[in-house]
């Protein structure tokens, strides 16, 4: 099982970065503990989750992203295969995986759907798609729109160049 608390402590002091919205602090016996949304019903994933959403745009190694979703790496590169429309890490140029925030949070469905909900593999695949159809799941990320979005713009620019030159070179004839 996964220390929450620990995690974000990790998460919040590498970022060098304490949210307003999840403030921690020591009590008494020196135990970390979270003073917001403190209930007992409260479920790790979806603390961890609240942590994950004060950092949109950190990306996590897969080992990272295994302590987090709690499962083992090799889970992590299969759930990657299976539901690969989904989740896309990036790589580096040494072929390390990064997840994004989005990501992290799609394999923690994953692990809910599989194992607290005891969906089959092709049962949660089914149960994806039908949330992606009534829109309460994106098919493809904010960051992936934004990234395209870019690269179209860019794209956009050329041709008007190209269009622009190619006038020039038209008028001389």
């Amino acid at each position: 099982m996964v220390d929450v608390e620990a995690l974000a402590q990790n998460i919040l002091f590498e970022e060098n970065f304490l949210p307003e919205s999840y403030i921690i602090a020591e009590d008494v016996e020196g135990e970390l503990r979270s003073h917001e949304n403190e209930t007992e019903d409260d479920d790790s994933d979806e603390k961890i989750v609240a942590i994950l959403e004060n950092f949109p745009d950190k990306t996590y190694r897969i080992g990272e992203v295994a302590e987090l979703v709690g499962v083992k790496v090799h889970v992590i590169r299969y759930w990657e295969s299976e539901f690969g429309s989904h989740i896309r890490p990036q790589k580096t140029q040494g072929g390390q995986r990064l997840y994004t925030t989005r990501d992290v949070e799609f394999l923690i469905d994953i692990k809910r759907l599989l194992y607290r909900e005891r969906y089959s593999l092709s049962g949660a695949k089914k149960k994806i798609r039908e949330l992606s159809a009534t829109e309460e799941l994106p098919l493809v990320s904010k960051e992936v729109l934004v990234v395209l979005k870019e690269e179209l713009e860019e794209l956009s620019g050329d041709i008007s160049r190209a269009l622009e030159t190619l006038d020039g070179f038209c008028r001389r004839f």
